[in-house]
């Protein structure tokens, strides 16, 4: 009988450890398991917060701040009223703010870069955005006399001018107060697309409604980055809508006619 008995206790032994029939005969999970879980669990958080880290930085980056003239002049070039303007006249609009809007501010960002006046092209730092942002202020309120220049409706000019005019106060206001860039952009694209309906006398309801809509998933990946609070965001688009009003309603492209 002690025979028989070893050999069946050697072909099935008890379970013993952490998973199994412990001596008492009670069953045990293993210890292991909800750690497992737990770094399972850590470990797809971490991929979806850096999923919706990349997306957010894709957003930042189609909307930046530099970039919103491409969008603004496209916007503004295929309405229906300068189709009845030649095309020369229309080509040579768009290199204007292309040029002054675009190339000549990006190029000076590289060029602080490059003798370390700003420590990255984003102007991360509040204390470096002044000698840059004076830059593209200076760069568009030329670009706004060239437009005139070429006869430009002097609406389009304002808003030319209003851009520089933002610019310039907020590289003031960043020197105390980290106000957001990208949503100052999109207060001017929200305005500029308010004074282009009315001077145009064109239904502009949709358009807005779907840009503002846009603003808000801009807004809301500035958050998520920790870039700016709501306060930041907040001021920055009502400053850039409002300064787009004002600037229409006082009409400042008058002065180009004095000079």
């Amino acid at each position: 009988m002690m025979e028989t008995d070893n050999k069946n206790e050697q072909e099935n032994p008890i379970p013993t450890g952490n998973n199994g029939l412990n001596e008492e005969g009670v069953f045990t999970l293993e210890k292991n398991q909800p750690q497992k879980d737990s770094s399972n669990t850590n470990s797809s958080k971490k991929k979806r917060k850096k999923i919706f880290k990349n997306i957010a930085k894709a957003i930042s980056f189609i909307f930046f701040p530099l970039l919103m003239p491409v969008y603004g002049t496209f916007m503004l070039f295929n309405m229906k009223l300068f189709t009845y303007y030649p095309i020369q006249y229309v080509d040579t609009a768009k290199k204007t703010i292309y040029i002054f809007g675009i190339i000549l501010p990006c190029l000076s960002f590289i060029i602080l870069k490059l003798f370390k006046a700003i420590s990255d092209v984003r102007v991360p730092r509040k204390e470096e955005r002044l000698i840059p942002y004076i830059c593209i202020a200076c760069c568009y309120l030329y670009c706004a006399y060239l437009l005139y220049r070429n006869a430009m409706p002097m609406w389009v000019i304002n808003l030319v001018l209003c851009v520089s005019f933002v610019i310039f106060v907020e590289s003031i206001i960043s020197q105390f107060w980290r106000i957001s860039g990208h949503a100052t952009s999109m207060g001017l694209m929200a305005g500029a697309i308010i004074v282009t309906g009315y001077c145009t006398y064109t239904n502009v309801c949709v358009t807005l409604c779907v840009f503002v809509f846009i603003a808000g998933i801009v807004g809301s990946a500035r958050l998520y980055l920790k870039r700016h609070t709501d306060a930041q965001l907040i001021a920055g688009f009502f400053f850039g809508l409002l300064s787009v009003l004002f600037i229409a309603y006082v009409n400042p492209g008058q002065i180009f006619r004095v000079m």
